[in-house]
């Protein structure tokens, strides 16, 4: 019999009833008992493991696969679906799930477009900040990375500076954006510099300059080659809650 734990919060803003029924369909018997990751045929499916203690601690012990999901780093596509991501053995490309060389064909269904060149002023830089929590830089940004990106930017007439949170302590000369402005913001500058945040899928839909500096992450994996490439890979990695009540969104990560 195949075990599998789920660590994802059960709230409707989370996708535990869809993971719930794909793990169902492909005849797992999902057990409350989080001890079962320990034997070797499990499999352990997660939320983010980096912000939750239990989470982590449960995410290190697992000796079966590992599945983590994440919100999604594309928008909504033009039928209104949101994607969540999902990767094996990490998230935001820690580990070795991604794969390469994929079609078109999932990517062209989103409705998605990518724009041909770049809009926007590529003297003006916008440094995506983000939550500076962990030391672990598998998982989230050095503190002082937005300062030292700030100054390795010599050639920038402009330089603002973003995190969710309005901290600026870091880049004294930057401007504290908020959420809600973020998008808007974002379309003013032609070259985005971040350390993972999925703000660089959508800069590259507008045309944009990305730099990531995130040595393990997926986009700048998938960054290596042709934009449209990035895309046409990203979307194997990006599923919606009908996909993973199915069971189709664990099909790129099971043996």
């Amino acid at each position: 019999m195949k075990y599998a734990f789920i660590s994802v919060p059960k709230i409707a803003t989370y996708p535990y009833a869809a993971i719930h029924s794909g793990l169902c369909c492909l005849g797992y018997t999902v057990s409350e008992d989080p001890g079962v990751v320990a034997a070797p045929n499990s499999l352990l499916a997660t939320w983010t493991p980096w912000s939750d203690s239990f989470r982590g601690s449960l995410f290190e012990r697992a000796r079966g696969l590992r599945i983590v999901f994440e919100n999604g780093y594309i928008p909504r596509d033009q039928q209104g679906n949101t994607y969540y991501a999902v990767g094996r053995d990490g998230f935001n490309g820690v580990g070795g799930h991604y794969s390469t060389g994929h079609s078109p064909k999932r990517w062209l269904s989103f409705g998605l477009s990518v724009a041909g060149s770049n809009p926007y002023d590529v003297a003006r830089a916008l440094i995506v900040g983000q939550s500076a929590g962990s030391d672990d830089i598998r998982y989230t940004m050095p503190r002082l990375w937005p300062k030292t990106i700030a100054g390795e930017i010599r050639d920038a007439a402009a330089i603002c500076y973003w995190n969710k949170r309005a901290d600026n302590r870091y880049v004294p000369d930057g401007i504290p954006l908020d959420h809600r402005s973020m998008p808007t913001a974002l379309k003013g500058y032609g070259r985005i510099y971040t350390w993972n945040s999925k703000r660089a899928c959508e800069a590259l839909l507008h045309g944009q300059q990305v730099h990531v500096s995130a040595p393990n992450s997926i986009i700048a994996a998938l960054l290596r080659q042709d934009v449209s490439q990035f895309f046409y890979d990203l979307a194997h990695h990006q599923y919606t809650a009908d996909e993973i009540a199915t069971g189709y969104a664990f099909s790129e990560f099971l043996p």
